[in-house]
Formats: structure tokens, sequence, C-alpha cells
């Protein structure tokens, strides 16, 4: 059976890794690798968030104005 370029490469570096004993700095690569992703993650999460949040807030305001909600009088202020 043949077996791609791309995929003998792929084993090959693999071996090598494996082969390798683990320094402190590839520990240090590795957990700054998985800090960046949890960050770049975290931040995808909050523009969900802040976009959900300009959603809400833009239905709040069309119902603080609209006549026929049965919340509203000309007195009420509403506080956001």
């Amino acid at each position: 059976m043949y077996e791609s370029h791309h995929n003998y490469y792929g084993r090959k570096l693999q071996e090598a890794r494996e082969k390798k004993p683990i320094s402190k700095v590839d520990i240090y690569r590795k957990n700054i690798a998985d800090l960046q992703e949890q960050l770049q993650n975290s931040y995808i999460k909050q523009k969900q968030l802040n976009d959900e949040l300009y959603e809400l807030r833009k239905k709040m305001e069309q119902l603080k104005n609209d006549p026929s909600n049965p919340y509203w009088t000309e007195e009420k202020k509403w506080d956001f």
C-alpha cells in the first residue's frame, strides 16, 4: 500500500518527537500555545455575548417606544 507524501512526513515527525525527550522549553511552548488558544476562544465568546447584548438592548428600545406594548405609558421611564 502506498503512503502519501504528507502522511509519510507527518509520521516521520511524530516518530522523531516520540524519541526526543521533552525539555522545559517544549513544555513552556505547549503551555503558551494552550493559553493562546484559550484566550482566542474567550475573545470569540465575548464577541458573541456582546452581539447578544446589543440585540437585546435594541429590542428593549423598540418595546419602549411601541405604544401597543401593554406596559407602555407616557409617564414610565425605563432605565437601562
